[in-house]
């Protein structure tokens, strides 16, 4: 199925993927339902289940990623079903729509305003306390 993506409002969205031991994670196959440290966001434990086990999970790791993110804290971001984060620098109420080419459907509907967002703050916080555990 081909995809393409479509940033919707006046901003200029940024996707990717958090980088880890391979160089890229891609969290797709993780059922965040079975993270130990469910949080109830579903960003937070999407991410949380992805690094869960993993030898780079460090606090080390955590500062670097956040570090070289270079956003605010109250910055919204939310994650795609394969893991990867959506935000924006300039619009806190952005949304990235993904089609089927072939259908012209939209497959998948990422909105900063939806409740599966969060902020990078909290994000950031509930890293470092699964960390701690």
């Amino acid at each position: 199925m081909k995809k393409f993506i479509v940033v919707v409002g006046c901003t200029f969205g940024l996707l990717f993927s958090l980088l880890g031991a391979n160089g890229y994670l891609v969290a797709s196959d993780v059922d965040a339902s079975t993270v130990s440290h469910k949080t109830g966001n579903y960003t937070i434990d999407k991410i949380l289940s992805s690094y869960e086990g993993e030898e780079f999970f460090t606090k080390d790791y955590v500062d670097e990623m956040f570090n070289n993110w270079s956003i605010d804290e109250n910055t919204k971001v939310i994650a795609d079903e394969e893991g990867g984060l959506f935000y924006s620098l300039t619009d806190n109420h952005a949304v990235l729509k993904t089609y089927d080419t072939d259908s012209g459907q939209v497959v998948e509907e990422l909105s900063l305003d939806s409740p599966r967002a969060t902020t990078v703050g909290e994000l950031k916080e509930a890293l470092y306390e699964a960390l701690e555990e």
